[in-house]
């Protein structure tokens, strides 16, 4: 960062340093910093709403309180939390936390395994609010995909 605010004020003259350094101050504060700070340090524990539709759908859901410790942090990152990026985030480090619950849906499945798991791909979470609660939706096939990960990273 330092460098390319030495070669802005040296070469072109078209930033100002005081706009040069509310940029270095927004990096410093940056709201999803913290957001995602106030996640990974939560203890949160998830409860599945829906095992496996016959399309690979997994509904499950988190308190938002367990996530975001009050309802002010919640208003406070409100802009924050409703981009794609959010969803993805916060619904990757829940599955990926809470693994054991997923990987039990996964081996539950038996004879729909192979029409279920494969027939459908995981683009992105869905997340939305319900009363006091994150709801999450996922695609089974990206259960498979993590554990298959997983497995290479053994190997």
């Amino acid at each position: 960062m330092e460098e390319f605010i030495t070669e802005i004020q040296n070469n072109t003259g078209i930033m100002n340093f005081e706009i040069l350094e509310s940029i270095k101050q927004v990096k410093k504060t940056s709201k999803y910093r913290e957001l995602y700070q106030l996640i990974v340090s939560s203890n949160s524990e998830i409860k599945i709403l829906e095992t496996c539709s016959s399309e690979g759908d997994v509904r499950f859901e988190v308190p938002i309180l367990s996530l975001l410790q009050t309802y002010q942090n919640y208003e406070k990152y409100k802009k924050e939390l409703s981009s794609c990026f959010s969803a993805n985030f916060i619904g990757e480090f829940l599955v990926r936390e809470n693994m054991d619950k997923f990987v039990d849906i996964l081996t539950n499945l038996k004879d729909e395994y192979m029409p279920v798991v494969n027939k459908y791909i995981h683009r992105s979470f869905g997340m939305f609010t319900i009363k006091d609660k994150f709801h999450f939706v996922l695609n089974i096939n990206h259960i498979q995909n993590i554990m298959t990960e997983d497995l290479y990273k053994r190997i």
